[in-house]
């Protein structure tokens, strides 16, 4: 179990199990019955890595019961999962290739399309918290979420580093060191303000330059 978790570093003990397997039952049988429970934990720490704090894992637990647009989420993804950890398992345990960091790098390798349930519930909770584009005071959609649910995931000293990086190498512009600087701030801070959809737009930018020389991972 600990060796599960350890190689999910933006999901907590509560995230991965904070959704009841009871919960998604349904999801972790296969149509002749067998148990597809490795898709399913990973499934959650998927939902976790990909929407970080969209979801209320503490709610979910409380009520032990997930939203409609979570359970087809659960529905669609953890077929689609558990099949990539058969096939890149290959002649390996599946069980023990479960625990191993290059299985999960596969799993957040995947582009996963969100049912628009899901999204309407997203955009929904960014409304009632009142979440929205402070450059020009008008409600982000969800794509900027998902791009802002990224940035937020990697904490101050990495902002930091890359900042440093920036300068030291020259393989960053100025002013996009300057916003790697700004967010490392912002996470020092607990993300108490969360990035601009046009500051997160180009921290990914950032991050893409970054990846090519150094293991960042978002």
């Amino acid at each position: 179990l600990l060796r599960v978790i350890e190689h999910h570093p933006y999901c907590s003990f509560l995230q991965l199990f904070g959704i009841p397997l009871s919960c998604v039952h349904d999801s972790i049988l296969s149509k002749d019955g067998a148990s597809r429970k490795p898709g399913a934990i990973h499934t959650i720490a998927y939902l976790s890595w990909r929407f970080d704090d969209s979801v209320d894992f503490i709610r979910v637990w409380d009520k032990q019961e997930i939203s409609e647009g979570l359970k087809e989420v659960v529905d669609i993804w953890c077929p689609a999962i558990f099949d990539k950890i058969i096939k890149s398992a290959g002649e390996r345990n599946v069980t023990e290739w479960c625990k191993k960091k290059e299985c999960w790098d596969g799993i957040k390798a995947m582009r996963l399309d969100v049912p628009d349930s899901l999204k309407n519930e997203f955009r929904e909770k960014a409304k009632a918290e009142n979440i929205d584009d402070a450059s020009n005071n008008q409600q982000i959609d969800f794509e900027d979420m998902e791009i802002i649910s990224r940035v937020m995931k990697l904490d101050g000293d990495t902002w930091l580093r890359i900042h440093a990086w920036g300068i030291e190498t020259r393989e960053l512009q100025k002013w996009q060191s300057g916003i790697a600087l700004t967010l490392s701030g912002y996470a020092a801070a607990s993300w108490a303000r969360k990035p601009s959809v046009k500051q997160a737009r180009q921290a990914i930018k950032i991050l893409e330059i970054v990846s090519a020389h150094i293991d960042i991972d978002y």
